[in-house]
């Protein structure tokens, strides 16, 4: 019995050896080892890269969960890359659109650029050591003749300079253009519920409440002051400036209801609010692509699940159905100019700048793409989808298979329907905070 029990085994072996070796051996054929050292300028390693973007005018690179230090190195240089060798000249990050900008102009002027480069984005992003080589990087470019200039399309109100600067900034644009505040009572309403939108409320429960009271009572006015506002806007001439102050406060309005719900302003949790900042992202995202930046390449930096596109709905079990995200309206609306680039990474750690402690990735399964890269022998690596998956031998690509672009959790997909391609890391390291 044990005899035959081991003939059996022997006969299975060879079966068991060649469990993924064909898409070992696509990807090992397929796919290019990358450097992720910001300070590496030797680009041989991407000019697979730079074949598979081509003409694209977009090209978008995801992230798992912000807090992938592997991932932002990996970027960076690839911003680098785009910026020294492919001609994309915006980098667009997915934060405040007013602060992105207003950052840019500041950097003119200040004598610290750096910082304020630093301070044009999400905290995750720009005060984290990996994103440092960058930002002092974009900060030399600034007064130069080829600048790699900054800009943000989320609607979402935050950032130092969105804080400190708009709302002086707002009032002497209206000055300028002749639009003023019916009076003082009407400006000092529009400000004081704008305040409590930015910066929320105190600690105290007692005084908060009350604070909220007053802001409800003011919400009505403060409404009609902003359509208002948005309407004598919209009947000046059209140039930058005032299209661009139209984008800022068009986009504020409508997402006006999340922040309410955020804030507490209003009762109850808007159920769609991630739906309808993926829509306004994208509405920021393509007004920017067709007007303030016509001219321009744009390489876009964001999470993921912003950047790729909704999986066919009747492909997937009904607990996994989801709304459609901003790479399907930045598809449906670009098209053949877009090029996206998801992240995913096989084992480490992950942590935004500000965690004390790191999350641990967890294992893979065996016939994940983490897996297969790992099998390859991959230490960092470029894999193309949408012209792959087309080869009589990469059509395996376009079947199901999981795969961790998103928070490192394992979803079933037809990947090359979502991104155009995908970057791998052995090991992920945690974002590090830098001191500010």
């Amino acid at each position: 019995m044990i005899r035959i029990k081991l003939i059996l085994l022997i006969l299975c072996l060879p079966g068991l050896q060649s469990y993924g070796q064909k898409e070992v051996r696509f990807i090992k054929k397929n796919a290019s080892e990358i450097a992720i050292d910001f300070n590496n300028a030797d680009y041989r390693d991407f000019a697979d890269l730079k074949r598979k973007i081509g003409d694209a005018r977009l090209v978008l690179l995801g992230e798992e969960t912000h807090g992938d230090g592997t991932t932002i190195e990996a970027k960076t240089r690839m911003v680098r890359f785009l910026h020294e060798q492919m001609g994309f000249n915006v980098l667009a990050f997915e934060s405040s659109f007013y602060n992105a900008e207003r950052a840019w102009s500041v950097a003119h002027w200040d004598k610290d650029p750096l910082n304020a480069i630093q301070n044009s984005t999400f905290e995750l992003w720009g005060h984290t050591q990996q994103f440092l080589p960058l930002a002092k990087y974009i900060a030399g470019s600034v007064k130069t003749a080829k600048p790699l200039r900054i800009t943000g399309f989320d609607t979402q109100l935050h950032g130092f300079f969105l804080k400190r600067d708009l709302p002086v900034d707002f009032l002497m644009f209206l000055k300028k253009y002749d639009i003023p505040f019916e009076n003082q009572m009407q400006q000092d309403t529009f400000y004081k519920v704008y305040r409590a939108l930015v910066f929320g409320f105190t600690q105290d429960q007692a005084v908060a409440n009350a604070e909220r009271i007053s802001i409800r009572e003011k919400l009505p006015a403060f409404k009609h002051i902003l359509d208002q506002k948005i309407k004598d806007i919209s009947s000046l001439p059209p140039d930058d400036v005032t299209s661009y102050w139209k984008q800022i406060w068009i986009s504020t309005r409508e997402y006006l209801p999340a922040i309410l719900a955020e804030k507490k302003i209003e009762s109850g949790e808007l159920a769609n609010a991630a739906t309808i900042r993926d829509s306004l992202m994208a509405e920021n995202l393509i007004w920017l692509t067709n007007n303030r930046y016509a001219n321009d390449k744009i390489i876009v930096w964001a999470a993921s699940w912003h950047i790729g596109r909704s999986p066919d709905n009747k492909s997937i079990p009904a607990t996994e159905i989801y709304p459609p995200v901003m790479g399907d309206y930045i598809k449906n609306s670009l098209g053949k100019k877009v090029y996206s680039i998801c992240f995913t990474a096989y084992s480490g750690e992950w942590a935004w700048y500000n965690m004390q402690t790191p999350h641990q990735i967890g294992s893979q399964t065996k016939d994940s793409f983490e897996a297969l890269f790992n099998k390859a022998g991959f230490k960092n690596a470029f894999l193309d989808f949408k012209s792959n998956c087309l080869l009589p031998d990469g059509q395996w690509l376009s079947k199901k298979r999981a795969m961790r672009p998103y928070g490192y959790k394992d979803f079933l997909r037809s990947w090359p329907l979502i991104f155009d391609a995908v970057i791998f890391n052995s090991i992920m390291t945690r974002a590090l905070p830098v001191k500010m």
